[in-house]
């Protein structure tokens, strides 16, 4: 295959940025279709600290995983899951990594079809990081699912810690995930941790809705309002920003070992640049507090 019919299969498997169809594509594949969901136990926006702490314990669920079956092909890359989440059963396709469509009690989710235009350049950079941020969102990524690793039962635990906020441990993978909701319920927010000490334990830190000592930033995500579609991603290596239609807005690139921006690039709604920086010859200068601006 060469690069070119490789890049427009990138943008194809990358087509959840169609307008009005990507809250229901992301919300799946991040919850397995909602058996990784727990109930919103908080009926107000504000409660007491001891009220939130009663509710946390409360909310506390662990959910039994069991993979049934699953079906690799090398050659198109694609690979099948058939999982049992809690007695529920849910068939999961991947290709190249990425979710490409979810069945659940004879429903089936499928990517929504891509329609993005600009600078053919824009067009595949965009592809990539969107396949790329796709890669890690998943619930199989979450699970450990992809790979060689030979477990077919673990557990999950969750439990609601705020207001349209929840978080999951993952005892096979060592994971650890908060994710939050707009009001209306679509996805707002991913952290997603991996704990220093391996997969030993299966539990949460002593503190409520923020992550304790032990646990290392994987990535975070960010998503759109209304649309669903994703805004930010942020890992290690870089951070980048989506437009709603899925085009790549900013790119910043770390250094590996320092984890210090080293390059800024920005591009226009037609994937035009309109800045390249090199952050470490022309830093930004240092923030100013007496001469900040508050905008109201």
């Amino acid at each position: 295959m060469n690069a070119k019919n490789y890049w427009l299969g990138v943008l194809a498997m990358c087509s959840t940025i169609a307008h009005g169809q990507c809250t229901n594509y992301y919300e799946a594949v991040v919850n397995g279709c909602s058996l990784l969901r727990i109930d919103d136990s908080f009926d107000r926006a504000y409660v007491d600290v001891d009220t939130i702490r009663e509710i946390t314990r409360g909310s506390e669920r662990l959910m039994n995983v069991c993979v049934i079956a699953k079906k690799e092909d090398a050659s198109s890359k694609r690979d099948e899951y058939e999982l049992s989440i809690d007695g529920n059963l849910i068939v999961a396709v991947l290709t190249n990594g990425i979710v490409k469509s979810l069945s659940r009690d004879g429903a089936r989710i499928e990517m929504p079809e891509m329609n993005l235009r600009g600078n053919p350049d824009w067009r595949k950079l965009s592809g990539k990081f969107l396949a790329e941020a796709l890669r890690h969102i998943s619930f199989i990524k979450f699970l450990a699912l992809d790979g060689n690793a030979n477990a077919t039962q673990f557990s999950v635990i969750g439990r609601n810690v705020a207001p349209q906020t929840f978080e999951y441990v993952c005892g096979k993978s060592g994971l650890f995930r908060q994710v939050e909701y707009h009001t209306n319920s679509d996805i707002m927010r991913i952290h997603e941790c991996v704990s220093r000490n391996g997969v030993d334990a299966l539990r949460f830190g002593n503190d409520t809705g923020r992550r304790s000592a032990g646990w290392d930033l994987s990535f975070s995500a960010t998503f759109h309002v209304g649309t669903g579609m994703l805004k930010s991603f942020i890992c290690k290596e870089y951070s980048v920003k989506f437009s709603h239609h899925g085009g790549i807005e900013s790119l910043v690139e770390f250094d590996s070992v320092s984890r210090k921006a080293v390059r800024e690039r920005k591009w226009d709604e037609r994937g035009a640049l309109t800045c390249d920086r090199d952050l470490i010859v022309n830093p930004y200068p240092p923030f100013n507090s007496e001469n900040a601006v508050i905008r109201k």
